[in-house]
């Protein structure tokens, strides 16, 4: 076909969709949720989850092998690699249309062969021979619900370069994209992406990327998702363009949770999150804390615990690459694995929520009161924990994430407040557990599914150190704190001895400053985003508690957020289930926001909403300071990350403290009222294995009990101690050589009620009266 019949037929169909009033999904076809349009689902069945976990190579895929007198390939591994994927795990394959380097281009992976031009000349148009023989493999994966991640263009490849025709796209590059799009628009499970690592080619001019989505949505009359892939960054630089439905992240965070988590905080919802490529998440990454492709395994699974509906492994190739990466059959049933598990939840549903984190579980994704997914990497470590769950009936999915066991309950009761998980014995030393927990005696409705009983932040300002299902997150406003837990001097929890301090900021500054009460103010760390401001020449207004701290030059810095940032993050290293007080102190220094109402700052902590627009100068007044008070747990990975998000004009922050809370209890006993088979008072020794005892109160115990017990294991062996109330398990505890152990059950225990304690040990243990009793026999 010549360039003008080329040109004239494409003309035909380039208006395909934008004549029609509508371009509509086919049944089964991706799509990006109704309500929660973060995640992916498929039209016709909104309710169910699409989870992708892949490979993210080869993304020269269409090339391999050799070319042909037609333009298409012989002797490439395609089709093993179709059949490998179809048969052992990898629901998506992530590969590029156009892989030539043009004069005109910055950068491109393949040779000058990597195209779908006749000739190789993208001026003559495509060559139809080679789209068939693409559109047979992609049809292939199409049929067994594999996603197609279809990229028009490698890198800074620009086979039209960049100057159009009035900052247009050039007819032959319109013809080019139409061409495409009508060939592969039958699919179903297919994302078109604009470019990879668009900023190569089109940093000066993004909105050519904007043209070539809107080209691509008026040719595909199925109106499939369309991405653009980006270099590392959480905030994505297309959020608000109606023709862009999905946002490729790059990023070289560690942690890939917190990759994606900040990244959907950034987009809010208005495009789906693709884990497309880490610096830290593939096979050959220097990640120490891991090897190879467990680490692969771990990440995967923290990113999409961190809210997205796929996750791809950047350079996992589905054979042995130039590289020099193997993928094993089992390295593709991990991402199987992966992907089965997650689809058999509603994720799109759930919301991160790890102040539910309790023991060894460090992520949660939940939507209570009816569904919770728990995962950790330490289950090996202490029992697994939820710190608050509504009563009812759930059914318990376990999946061991290394080996793809799986164990289920059918029907479990369980009880308002914590809940312990116990292992399948079959479960025995695994580490990277994760759990599907599902109320069965009541579900939502099934169109709207809307979250209930969201914990919200509690109305006082006490540590709330209970087993209630709040999120202990809690804010003062004022310096003058009516709350007897918030001090009217934060001055004085330096000597509180409830309290122990573990951080103290000077935001914005690289000094180390001592104040009068010898409080050491570190340089600024742990911030993401932001920069340091400071005033000069201008009287700062101390309050009574800065001055006598002489805290000038702590408040006279900040970090402030430039003007195209939405927030500022702190991620300080906490204990888990450990409370905390966090002192914000804040003065506004800004001559332009020196008016109530000019700054307003939201304050999350751990992703719960602190404070909304919490005003300073309303508050404490023009270039005076005052402290906000914010009692919180760390999460499941064992940090505190306090954000300030942008309300009106940026958000801001002078000085952090954070200070650990130490709790003391004490009880007062009577004699307890229970029977024990076999006995209370064991003297034998028992061989390594379990040995079970079961309790039965007859009368009652008013206050609660104290169970309690002591005994050791022969050669410094393996203990472990379980306390179960008919299948809920109340506590665990393991330890090595001599083990001493106590739990109470702090409420009303009725007359009959039985508790089953069980002991294991890899080696002969005695629990020996002398040094205890099995149990307490001790009300509370």
């Amino acid at each position: 076909m010549n360039r003008m019949v080329w040109l004239l037929a494409s003309v035909v169909g380039i208006l395909a969709c934008a004549h029609q009033v509508t371009c509509a999904a086919q049944p089964g076809q991706l799509i990006r949720h109704p309500r929660h349009p973060e995640y992916l689902t498929r039209k016709g069945s909104e309710g169910d989850t699409v989870a992708i976990v892949a490979p993210g190579d080869p993304e020269g895929f269409l090339y391999l092998g050799t070319k042909q007198g037609d333009g298409t390939r012989a002797g490439g591994q395609q089709q093993e690699i179709i059949d490998r994927m179809i048969a052992q795990g990898g629901n998506a394959l992530y590969c590029i249309a156009v892989r030539s380097y043009y004069k005109k281009s910055k950068d491109a992976d393949g040779d000058a062969t990597q195209n779908p031009f006749i000739n190789d000349d993208p001026y003559q148009g495509v060559n139809h021979a080679i789209l068939d023989q693409w559109d047979a493999w992609l049809t292939q994966l199409d049929n067994a619900n594999i996603a197609t991640f279809l990229f028009l263009y490698d890198d800074g490849s620009r086979p039209f370069g960049l100057n159009g025709f009035d900052d247009s796209l050039p007819s032959e590059e319109i013809a080019f994209v139409q061409a495409v799009v009508q060939k592969f628009a039958h699919l179903k499970n297919l994302v078109w992406v604009i470019a990879e690592e668009y900023e190569d080619a089109y940093r000066a001019k993004p909105f050519l990327v904007s043209m070539l989505a809107k080209a691509i949505k008026d040719a595909d009359v199925n109106n499939h998702l369309v991405g653009v892939h980006q270099l590392p960054s959480s905030e994505f630089a297309f959020t608000d363009d109606p023709n862009i439905d999905v946002f490729l992240m790059q990023n070289n965070i560690k942690n890939t949770f917190n990759a994606v988590s900040n990244a959907n905080v950034f987009v809010n919802k208005r495009v789906a999150v693709v884990m497309a490529e880490s610096a830290h998440h593939f096979p050959g990454s220097s990640y120490s804390q891991w090897p190879g492709y467990e680490r692969v395994r771990l990440l995967s699974w923290r990113a999409m615990m961190g809210g997205t509906s796929a996750v791809l492994v950047y350079q996992m190739a589905v054979i042995p690459n130039e590289l020099g990466y193997n993928t094993t059959d089992k390295h593709l049933n991990d991402l199987r694995t992966q992907q089965l598990f997650f689809e058999q939840t509603p994720l799109a549903q759930l919301s991160i929520r790890t102040e539910l984190a309790g023991g060894s579980v460090q992520y949660v994704l939940a939507n209570p009161p009816y569904d919770y997914v728990l995962w950790t990497d330490i289950a090996h470590v202490q029992p697994l924990k939820l710190n608050a769950i509504d009563t009812g009936i759930y059914s318990l999915s376990f999946v061991d994430c290394d080996t793809g066991a799986t164990e289920s309950i059918s029907e479990m009761a369980i009880t308002a407040g914590l809940f312990m998980l116990e292992l399948p014995v079959s479960f025995s030393g695994a580490k990277e557990v994760a759990v599907y927990i599902q109320r069965t005696d009541a579900r939502p409705d099934p169109e709207t599914y809307e979250t209930t009983s969201q914990p919200t932040a509690t109305a006082t300002n006490t540590l709330a150190i209970t087993t209630t299902n709040t999120v202990t997150v809690t804010a003062s406003t004022t310096t003058q704190v009516e709350a007897s837990d918030n001090p009217a001097d934060p001055n004085s929890l330096v000597t509180n001895e409830a309290y122990k301090a573990v951080h103290r900021i000077n935001c914005g500054s690289n000094s180390q400053v001592i104040d009068a009460l010898g409080r050491i103010w570190e340089p600024d760390y742990g911030f993401s985003g932001g920069t340091d401001y400071k005033i000069k020449g201008t009287k700062l207004d101390l309050s009574e508690s800065a001055s006598a701290a002489d805290l000038a030059r702590v408040l006279r810095v900040e970090r402030t957020a430039n003007s195209k940032e939405s927030r500022i993050t702190y991620t300080l290293d906490g204990e888990r289930n450990k409370h905390y007080k966090i002192v914000l102190w804040m003065a506004e220094l800004y001559s332009q926001a020196s008016q109530p109402g000019s700054r307003l700052v939201d304050v999350v902590v751990n992703g719960e909403t602190a404070k909304d627009g919490f005003d300073a100068v309303a508050q404490f007044g023009f270039r005076k300071d005052g402290v906000l008070y914010i009692d919180a747990v760390a999460n499941g990975d064992e940090t505190l990350v306090l954000s300030f998000v942008r309300n009106v004009k940026a958000p801001k922050i002078n000085a952090i403290e954070v200070y650990e809370a130490r709790t003391t209890t004490t009880t007062t006993t009577t004699a307890a009222p229970l029977s024990c088979s076999p006995s209370c008072n064991p003297s034998k020794a028992y061989g390594r294995g379990t040995q079970s005892f079961r309790t039965t109160f007859y009368s009652t115990c008013h206050n609660g009990y104290t169970f309690s017990l002591c005994g050791r294991a022969k050669n410094s062996g393996n203990m472990r101690v379980t306390l179960k109330q008919g299948f809920r398990v109340l506590d665990m505890s393991t330890a090595r050589g001599d083990l001493c152990w106590s739990y109470r059950v702090g409420k009303r225990i009725k007359k009959k009620t039985k508790f089953d304690v069980s002991v294991t040990s890899d080696a002969q243990f005695v629990l020996d009266p002398p040094l205890s009793r099995i149990f307490s026999a001790q009300c509370d």
